[in-house]
């Protein structure tokens, strides 16, 4: 997520991994209100991390959030095989209430690169790590920078990996992993303003159509990453795109066109694969048929989760997507 107004944020935090409505209780919780700002720095996957946690209240102590932090960079980090950039500036803000540990985040990329984190105030250290958020926002330093208009692969791509990763990483298990991206096309496919998705990816930050757009794009990175595996017999995935990306585009500062993205990886792989998906994907009004890409890896969606069958034309894909190195 990008910098933007307070409003969409906590619409943002709703469009992703679900989110309790209800505050977290404050009855058990040894909640301090901390006075001063804590600094501290740490080294992980290569890059060098500088940390400032803000004055508020909070259960989480600073070495839980160094773990926290810690377990996010390790995650993101076994993408590329190190971290994606050489050093990160992170803001904790503490004391808003939430459900989950974690309330919303941001990823700022200006002349550094910025991460903001709001931490719920009840938030306890084992609560913290593997949580979704730090580790959506650290994947899109995994990114080139991409034109905000493209939200559909800025965010949608991102919000694919942050389960990948999440499950890669062993803070849930395979079934788990599958069952959080059926919830997120169920949501998905149950909001939008009836644009393809195209449109409502570049009208997102007015119609508010997060779900479609975060989920749509979710959805047609799944079925780029079967693609690529059934076309190449698994030696090329989309982890490979990424990096390639990472590798090509990553040291611009000004922002790459989604599309151009798509093209310069068909033309790096020799053949286009990428190009035709993307096209289909971005002209639906209609969210993705999930039953169809789901079926390719051996699972049924029953509404908000999966169910595993014996049978699919790329079922070994389906552990293999969520090992640790894809393969």
């Amino acid at each position: 997520m990008h910098t933007r107004s307070l409003l969409p944020l906590l619409l943002l935090a709703l469009a992703l991994p679900a989110s309790h409505i209800a505050w977290a209780s404050e009855s058990t919780a040894v909640v301090q209100e901390i006075d001063q700002q804590e600094h501290f720095a740490f080294q992980e996957g290569g890059a060098r991390f500088d940390v400032t946690v803000e004055r508020g209240p909070r259960r989480a102590t600073r070495a839980g959030i160094e773990r926290w932090l810690r377990a996010a960079a390790r995650t993101v980090s076994g993408l590329h095989g190190r971290f994606p950039v050489p050093q990160v500036r992170v803001t904790v803000k503490p004391g808003g209430r939430s459900g989950d540990p974690v309330i919303f985040g941001q990823a700022v990329r200006r002349e550094e690169e910025r991460l903001d984190l709001f931490l719920c105030r009840t938030a306890t250290d084992d609560e913290l790590p593997g949580e979704w958020v730090a580790i959506h926002e650290m994947i899109h330093l995994a990114f080139p920078r991409i034109d905000r208009t493209d939200a559909w692969i800025n965010e949608g791509f991102v919000t694919y990996y942050q389960e990948v990763l999440r499950t890669r990483g062993g803070f849930q298990s395979e079934p788990e992993g599958w069952g959080k991206l059926a919830d997120g096309f169920y949501r998905g496919a149950s909001r939008g303003s009836g644009l393809p998705l195209v449109e409502e990816s570049r009208l997102m930050q007015r119609t508010h159509g997060y779900w479609r757009v975060y989920w749509g794009g979710a959805a047609m990175a799944l079925d780029m990453d079967l693609e690529l595996r059934r076309r190449t017999g698994g030696k090329r995935s989309l982890d490979d795109v990424i990096t390639y990306w990472w590798r090509a585009y990553g040291a611009r500062m000004g922002a790459t066109r989604g599309l151009e993205l798509i093209d310069a990886a068909d033309a790096w792989l020799g053949t286009r694969i990428l190009r035709p998906i993307a096209d289909r994907h971005l002209a639906r009004v209609e969210f993705a048929d999930v039953g169809q890409l789901f079926g390719r890896i051996g699972l049924a969606p029953r509404g908000n989760d999966v169910v595993y069958l014996d049978q699919g034309p790329l079922i070994r894909e389906r552990t293999r997507i969520m090992r640790p190195g894809g393969r």
